[in-house]
């Protein structure tokens, strides 16, 4: 039971299984048996950023980086822990080094995109985001950010393209909807915001934000009526939201 392979390839199956809890208990005990082993604190640091326990993943990464400098996981999930804390010209400066071999990093190129779009760089950013794309179509969070990016550098009828070529594919969340009305009340849009965050609506009954966002987009078209039970049921469920 104290043996550090067994014990590491018993985390690997309990990852695979979903149990991610148990499997950190599993890799606790491999790294106790062989604490300098770097493959071991990797996939340990991987799986502590999966469950959101970022001061223990920082401590492995830097346990490996003070050892093995160059090492290119560690400093991925180096990039990552200092995306987490907002250090984006940090985490920046990290994908520059490692630009040769993001495409082959998981979601290497998504966390490009997010970091450039951080610095306020769109159009590196938009570029990170669609070369992932490319790669996983499906992928919902990819695909709002790429449209928060054409959002963000003013182009919502770019981001009205994206998100609705990913909704025609399958990606029909409230979230993405939510996001579809946005950009099309910043295009100026009316009545297809108003279609869309009633689809958002539908989707989402308990989000007071959609809620809000609903009822000015009916506000806009003249729709007092519809306007008003949108934000008397928005306000019952959070009373306390300024704007409605």
């Amino acid at each position: 039971p104290k043996r550090a392979d067994t014990q590491f390839l018993k985390g690997q199956i309990l990852v695979a299984k979903g149990n991610l809890p148990a499997a950190v208990a599993a890799l606790d005990e491999a790294v106790a048996a062989a604490p300098a082993a770097a493959q071991i604190r990797l996939e340990r640091a991987g799986q502590l950023l999966q469950t959101g326990q970022n001061a223990k993943a920082r401590a492995d990464v830097d346990y490996i980086l003070s050892r093995d400098p160059k090492n290119v996981v560690a400093s991925y999930l180096d990039m990552i822990l200092l995306v987490r804390e907002g250090k984006f010209t940090e985490a920046d400066a990290i994908l520059t080094r490692l630009d040769t071999v993001l495409p082959r990093l998981p979601r290497g190129q998504f966390f490009q995109a997010l970091v450039k779009a951080n610095l306020n760089q769109f159009e590196a950013a938009a570029e990170a985001a669609t070369r992932h794309l490319a790669r996983a179509p499906q992928d919902a969070e990819a695909i709002r950010l790429l449209a928060k990016i054409e959002m963000a550098a003013r182009r919502p009828d770019r981001a009205v393209t994206v998100l609705v070529n990913a909704i025609k594919a399958g990606v029909n969340d409230a979230e993405t909807l939510d996001m579809l009305g946005r950009a099309y009340a910043m295009d100026g849009k009316a009545p297809q915001a108003a279609e869309t965050f009633q689809r958002a609506a539908d989707l989402a009954p308990q989000d007071p934000s959609i809620l809000t966002r609903l009822a000015t987009s009916k506000l806009e078209m003249g729709d007092t009526k519809g306007a008003t039970s949108a934000l008397e049921r928005s306000l019952d469920m959070a009373p306390k939201q300024a704007d409605a």
